[in-house]
């Protein structure tokens, strides 16, 4: 009975995860190189760590503006998914500059394909600088580069406040063509416009990788290792 429950667990998580790729469908979302389709599970899906201090705000549509600081909890849903309408802006921190991370769980990674690989989405005006490093796996970030972001057209401001993007490509952070990423760390540069660094609306893949899920044969490896567990079970009781 407990294999058999362990195993229906594991399959419904896997059948759960492939009817959310079912369900995905495109969007099309204003970027700095006008309107660019996207498929909404490419957005990011968590926040994987965050230092939002006392000199970071949250922002947008039906929220106001509301100073910190936040633990990740609170900030998550403002950076989960495709809404421009509700941010987190990045401020200069007390020791450290604050910064957010988000990743892409179980609905894809970011792989590094032909040209752009991913987006970045910002809030306010001017248009402001974000600092972004990407993770290789293990919590290993690489080295942070600084990007521009540029107005987004058609014009959008869901926040209250003008929408900016930038596109970024992975190759900027030397990596091979395939090479996968499921984090990206994006860093405030405060530059005391408005009282805080970058104004971080959203992030999503335009080169997806494959989701973080359990493939069929991983499934198959797992059952016969619950099974052989079962067995040394029986024979230990005997």
């Amino acid at each position: 009975m407990f294999i058999r429950s362990t195993l229906a667990l594991i399959t419904a998580a896997v059948l759960s995860g492939a009817a959310t790729d079912a369900v995905a469908s495109p969007i099309v979302m204003p970027t700095d190189l006008g309107a660019e389709v996207f498929d909404t599970n490419n957005f990011a899906t968590g926040l994987a760590g965050s230092s939002c201090s006392s000199t970071c705000l949250t922002f947008g549509s039906g929220l106001g503006i509301n100073l910190g600081p936040f633990s990740t909890a609170l900030i998550e849903p403002l950076l989960v998914g495709s809404d421009l309408s509700q941010g987190v802006a990045l401020g200069e921190g007390n020791a450290t500059p604050d910064f957010v991370i988000p990743s892409f769980g179980t609905m894809a990674t970011i792989a590094n394909g032909t040209g752009s690989d991913f987006v970045i989405w910002e809030a306010g005006s001017p248009a402001e600088q974000v600092l972004v490093s990407v993770s290789f796996g293990g919590g290993l970030f690489s080295a942070p580069i600084a990007y521009a972001t540029s107005i987004a057209s058609p014009g959008d401001s869901s926040s209250g406040f003008q929408t900016n993007s930038v596109h970024i490509n992975l190759d900027d952070f030397g990596l091979a063509s395939g090479a996968l990423i499921d984090q990206v760390k994006i860093v405030g540069l405060f530059t005391g416009i408005g009282g805080s660094g970058p104004d971080i609306l959203a992030v999503a893949a335009l080169n997806a990788g494959p989701p973080t899920v359990p493939e069929p044969a991983v499934l198959v490896l797992l059952g016969a290792g619950l099974l052989g567990f079962a067995r040394n079970r029986r024979r230990k009781a005997v």
